[in-house]
């Protein structure tokens, strides 16, 4: 695995434990009737499916460039 691959995945990993805190901030949220808060928590959510989104195609970008079209199709393909 290369390093921007690798640096990829942490990023990766770092969006899944800031999902954690979102999901965590939703209950309170909602546990505490604070519209307020959950609206935050609903935009924290937002912003870490938007980068999530974005690292994966970056992945597959760079998967495309390593390997080729058929490569990338085969792993696509069932």
């Amino acid at each position: 695995m290369n390093p921007q691959t690798l640096r990829g995945v942490g990023r990766l990993a770092g969006q899944a434990l800031a999902l954690v805190t979102v999901v965590r901030a939703v209950r309170h949220a909602r546990r505490d009737g604070d519209n307020l808060r959950l609206l935050d928590a609903v935009i924290n959510a937002l912003a870490v499916a938007t980068t999530v989104a974005i690292l994966v195609r970056e992945l597959r970008e760079r998967r495309l460039a390593a390997g080729g079209v058929e490569r990338a199709v085969e792993e696509v393909a069932p």
